[in-house]
């Protein structure tokens, strides 16, 4: 089968949206602010002595954020799948290739940073010691106790939850804003938006006064610029995804150590 260049994502649909470019700005700005204001009712509206209220607001709120793109883009947008993209997803291009490979280096250098980061220099901060409480807290309020669940939660937010979240972010609010303005702009109001819910998080775990929060929110962005940059020359969620799984199992292993040396 013939090889089918693709590596602009604002491409991936066709024909053009027959939305008004009003009713996109809003579709814009509802999925750029829907993930905060959902995890802003989990973590601090429902997050004390509410276990119940979190969970049906996390899991409804998730399943009307990864509906949300498709209900807009083949529904209210009229558009469908270009026939190259079906291709291009069959096809591994070179741009594909060397998309793979840049998701396989930053993922390898993010795990060694976080973990080895993690056990080298900053085991014995005072600011970890007191997140693994409230990061304990939180798995207790979800039945995660013990080694075993962590390990399936790692492989649930690693594989299912980081394609979801590529395709939502980068496919969807990424791609969507690729078609209105040049890429810097896209790629750091993208970023920031991915950023903005995980800084609810950090700010529950690490305390709004420190530091850390704002720069773990901070590199969270900073990687998702990097997959926008990777989407960007490549056009394939695949090699994002492979990024963003690397990356959360980064992530769920440092956690795991912070909990285990509390």
């Amino acid at each position: 089968m013939k090889n089918v260049p693709f590596s602009k994502p604002e491409d991936l649909m066709v024909p053009k949206s027959r939305m008004p470019n009003a009713a996109e700005w809003a579709a814009l700005l509802f999925a750029m602010t829907f993930p905060t204001c959902v995890s802003f009712l989990n973590f601090i509206v429902f997050g004390s002595g509410m276990p119940e209220m979190q969970q049906i607001v996390y899991s409804s709120g998730k399943v009307l954020q990864f509906l949300f793109p498709l209900i807009w883009v083949l529904g209210f947008c009229g558009e469908r799948f270009d026939w190259r993209f079906w291709r291009h997803c069959r096809s591994f291009t070179p741009e594909v290739k060397r998309g793979i490979c840049e998701a396989l280096i930053f993922g390898v250098l993010l795990i060694t940073a976080a973990v080895g980061g993690y056990e080298l220099l900053f085991k014995s901060f005072e600011v970890f010691q007191n997140a693994a409480g409230k990061i304990n807290e939180q798995l207790d309020k979800i039945g995660i106790v013990g080694f075993w669940p962590y390990v399936m939660m790692t492989l649930l937010f690693s594989f299912p939850h980081a394609f979801l979240e590529e395709y939502y972010f980068r496919w969807f609010v990424f791609g969507r804003l690729r078609r209105k303005m040049t890429f810097a702009p896209a790629m750091l109001i993208s970023s920031l938006s991915f950023s903005a819910h995980h800084l609810i998080v950090m700010g529950v775990y690490f305390g709004w006064d420190n530091p850390w929060a704002y720069f773990l929110a901070f590199s969270t962005g900073f990687g998702g610029a990097i997959w926008c940059w990777i989407y960007e020359r490549s056009g394939s969620l695949l090699c994002i995804w492979i990024a963003h799984v690397l990356a959360d199992i980064a992530v769920f292993w440092t956690g795991w150590l912070i909990i285990s040396n509390s």
